[in-house]
């Protein structure tokens, strides 16, 4: 009884292993699972796109009107939002720089080190915070009226169901 036990406890680790191991390295599966990433992003951007149109329709809005107005807006803040995200990297490369100082500085798992890296962090907070602060809000309050106004524009005046 007990070999039993030991032999089907041995079988099913062999199995185990046997499938891991096929999992990690056939070409096949990897593929497999490549091709349903590819087909599950292909979906997603359908069934979006679908979501946009049964919206706009929702709203008595023409949809090729409606898309170039939200494409007018996408270029429109995208020298702002760049702006915001550059801004908001170098506060992220003076975080990781902050904290490799204070692993080089303090010894690991005590609370100088704790107390340099919450330091960072919070510097790092306020450099964010400040980026937000100086964003080019004049130019993404144009482009919010803009896109308001032209979508408005785009109204077909027919009632939905």
């Amino acid at each position: 009884m007990r070999f039993t036990s030991i032999l089907s406890v041995a079988t099913v680790l062999v199995v185990s292993a046997a499938g891991h191991t096929a999992w990690g390295q056939d070409a096949t599966v990897k593929q497999c699972v490549i091709d349903a990433r590819d087909e599950y992003k292909a979906k997603k951007t359908v069934v979006q796109d679908e979501y946009t149109v049964a919206k706009d329709v929702c709203r008595n809005l023409n949809h090729e009107c409606a898309e170039v107005c939200r494409t007018t807006r996408e270029s429109c803040v995208a020298g702002p939002d760049a702006a915001l995200d550059t801004c908001k990297d170098a506060c992220k490369t003076t975080l990781t720089a902050e904290r490799d100082v204070c692993k080089q500085s303090t010894t690991a798992d005590t609370p100088e080190r704790e107390q340099c890296v919450d330091a960072a962090e919070l510097k790092a907070f306020s450099c964010r915070d400040d980026c937000r602060d100086s964003a080019d809000r004049a130019t993404l309050k144009q482009c919010k009226d803009t896109f308001r106004t032209c979508i408005q524009g785009c109204s077909t005046g027919t009632p939905t169901n």
